[in-house]
């Protein structure tokens, strides 16, 4: 490689190349074009309907589901300190607005990962719509919406219970997430 490279410099120094120099480069280019072609056909030709097109067992759904909905909800914890953070509940319109903020803000981060869990092959078809179910998401959301315009507690206390509350919920919807894809999987007559 190197000693062609060293016969490019001489040929480009003198303004001449061999036909042979020539025919490298062209295919050389032809292929990287060829590559990006290919590519560029097997993204468009792939479905987004489905993340994972490999069957993921009840297991490996489970888990899946389970580190998802805890990644995201971390990410609820972070917003939701923020918001609490930035207004004052102890004015009326001040704490209508955060109930507004908090409500969007838990509607759309649990929308996502219910649709990316939507994606996944499992037994349980759209098992994200599934989880938000046995979640019980309106109740949570009431719960979590109680805590956050509590006007007698600290921003660390009310963290701390919504962090208690949201554990719950998902450890609740979790043993039955778990119980539902394994009872699914062996419905479908499914191995492990």
């Amino acid at each position: 490689m190197l000693e062609l490279d060293h016969i490019y410099k001489q040929q480009a120094a003198k303004g001449t190349s061999s036909p042979h120099a020539r025919l490298v480069k062209y295919a050389l280019g032809f292929s990287a074009i060829l590559g990006w072609a290919l590519s560029l056909v097997l993204l468009t030709s792939s479905s987004n309907n489905v993340l994972h097109t490999d069957y993921l067992s009840a297991v490996l759904a489970y888990n899946h589901v389970r580190y998802t909905v805890w990644f995201h909800s971390e990410g609820e914890i972070r917003e939701l300190r923020s918001i609490l953070s930035q207004h004052d509940i102890n004015d009326k319109k001040e704490a209508e607005k955060v109930k507004i903020i908090v409500e969007a803000m838990l509607v759309r981060r649990t929308d996502v990962y219910a649709q990316e869990l939507n994606k996944l092959n499992t037994s349980i078809d759209y098992v994200g719509n599934h989880y938000l179910t046995l979640f019980r998401f309106e109740s949570f959301l009431q719960d979590v919406i109680e805590i956050c315009l509590a006007k007698d507690r600290e921003l660390d206390s009310k963290m701390i219970d919504i962090f208690e509350v949201m554990f719950v919920y998902q450890t609740e919807a979790n043993t039955l997430i778990r119980e539902d894809l394994l009872d699914a999987e062996n419905n479908k007559g499914l191995l492990l």
